[in-house]
């Protein structure tokens, strides 16, 4: 039951996980349908840097970590100091994700009723972009064993959200 748990709660993805990347790729588009307000245009330029902001010092600290990792790993290295290491970055990525879960809220909570739904079909439409035939598959192919189990674990979260490996 425990393994099961462990299982389905890494392989959860959440809209907030994928939309900030999407969100903000496709800002100057969704600001376009959204008709903002000059307030609302500068909530979202705001968030938008806010958000950004966040996502490339995450992906700045975590390419320093693999390469840390990597380079541990050519050596005789306890796995236990790495995965304290792993453990930190993933307590302040859970606290970014949330951070910028609470920019965007911040946007919707400044649209009107008809923004709001273009908003949430924007976001939506990035939920709808997960493609469920690979998601399907992965799940099918997860392997029987608890130590296959964890590897695929690994890179099944890995390549969803960009979480670190799990020792």
């Amino acid at each position: 039951m425990i393994a099961l748990s462990v299982s389905l709660a890494s392989d959860a993805v959440t809209l907030f996980d994928i939309a900030p990347d999407a969100l903000l790729r496709q800002s100057a588009e969704i600001q376009q349908k959204l008709n903002l307000s000059a307030n609302q245009r500068m909530l979202w330029m705001q968030v938008e840097g806010k958000a950004g902001t966040i996502l490339l010092d995450r992906q700045s600290r975590r390419e320093q970590l693999l390469v840390e990792v990597g380079s541990r790993l050519t050596a005789p290295v306890e796995l236990r100091d790495l995965s304290k290491k792993i453990a930190a970055e993933e307590d302040l990525s859970l606290q970014e994700s949330r951070r910028i879960r609470e920019l965007w809220l911040d946007i919707d909570d400044a649209l009107d009723d008809s923004q709001r739904r273009i908003f949430h079909l924007a976001m939506l439409d990035q939920m709808n972009k997960i493609d469920p035939a690979a998601d399907a598959a992965r799940t099918a192919a997860k392997p029987a064993n608890s130590r296959d189990q964890a590897q695929g674990t690994r890179r099944t979260s890995r390549n969803l959200n960009g979480s670190m490996p799990r020792f």
